[in-house]
Order: structure tokens, then sequence, then C-alpha cells
């Protein structure tokens, strides 16, 4: 059972009925996990195809919410802030799980602290470009 103190949230993203494996992505805050969905919906990110994708929010940097949902030999990839925090986080919950995953290289790529703000920049982009293809090439 899960407890109150801890909980977080889940949502699953994909369930495929053939598939026993979950993979979970586990996020810092609600806010996160809904941007980096919302970044796969516009197929920004590219996720395992075979798998059962669980997406939870640690509230925080709580990672007995992480323990509540996940076991030990679980497929997870932290999807925390690329910041202090979150990096102190990663250095100290890797030690807990056997082929955890990292994916700040994503934020690094394009210089942004955390989900949300990729998902800004990447509005940004797509509406910057939007404006000069129409310009251009009137419709």
């Amino acid at each position: 059972m899960i407890s109150q103190q801890y909980t977080g949230f889940t949502y699953t993203y994909r369930k495929i009925p053939s598939s026993r494996q979950n993979h979970y992505y586990a996020f810092e805050s609600g806010l996160d996990l809904m941007s980096f969905v919302a970044l796969a919906d516009l197929g920004l990110i590219v996720l395992p195809e075979d798998e059962n994708i669980i997406l939870i929010s640690l509230r925080g940097l709580q990672s007995k919410v992480l323990e509540e949902y996940t076991g030990r030999y679980s497929r997870i990839t932290l999807c925390v802030d690329d910041d202090k925090a979150g990096q102190l986080f990663y250095s100290n919950i890797k030690k807990q799980y056997y082929g955890l995953n990292y994916c700040n290289n994503v934020l690094n790529a394009y210089g942004v602290k955390d989900w949300n703000d990729l998902l800004n920049i990447r509005r940004m982009i797509v509406l910057f470009h939007g404006i000069i293809i129409r310009r251009c090439y009137p419709l």
C-alpha cells in the first residue's frame, strides 16, 4: 500500500497488453511530467515501443516515492531537473537501483534545467518556424 506521506502520482503513458516490461520515468514535479507527455505527444521525444511506459511524479526529490512504485531491479529513467539538487539526488539514488538511467543529456543539449523549460523552448521554435514558413510560402 502506498503511504499518504510520500504519495506522488503516476500516469500510464502506454500500456501494451503483451508486454510484461515496465519502464518507469521519474520526474521531480507533476508539471515536468506533463511537459514530458506533451513533448512525447509532439513526437519530440521517442520512447521505447515495446514497453509499458509509466511516468512518476516524485513530489520534489523524495526517493521514498520511487521506492513505493518500483522495485530495485525495475527499468527506471530519472528525469529530474538538471540543477545541483537534481544531480545530487541522482548521485545518491543511483547506488540503490541497478542500471538506473539519467536523462539530463536531453536538457543539457538545449541548455535548460527542466522539462517545462524545454517544452516552452520547443513551442517557440515551432511557432517561429511556422511564422517564417507562412511568410515565405503563402498558403
